[in-house]
């Protein structure tokens, strides 16, 4: 059987991180869509991410809640005007 090759975006990097695409709720807080689910991230975590960007992601401590992470930059901004 082949092996599927993953989409770049969706690719986790042994240093905690992970990349991937933020989704943006109305409230301000988002998710990340990575390999193997997704990732919360709160208004504060943004780091002037936007909705459809493709973010590297810091992986943090949750909780209990679920993975959480903290937006550590912007890879490929979705749209170019605000």
């Amino acid at each position: 059987s082949k092996k599927r090759k993953m989409p770049s975006h969706k690719k986790a990097n042994n240093a905690g991180f992970v990349v991937g695409r933020l989704f943006v709720t109305k409230k301000g807080f988002g998710f990340v869509e990575a390999d193997g689910g997704d990732y919360y991230v709160s208004r504060h975590d943004m780091n002037g991410a936007m909705n459809g960007d493709t973010v590297s992601l810091r992986r943090v401590a949750s909780g209990g809640r679920g993975r959480a992470g903290r937006v550590d930059k912007v890879v490929r901004r979705d749209n170019d005007v605000l």
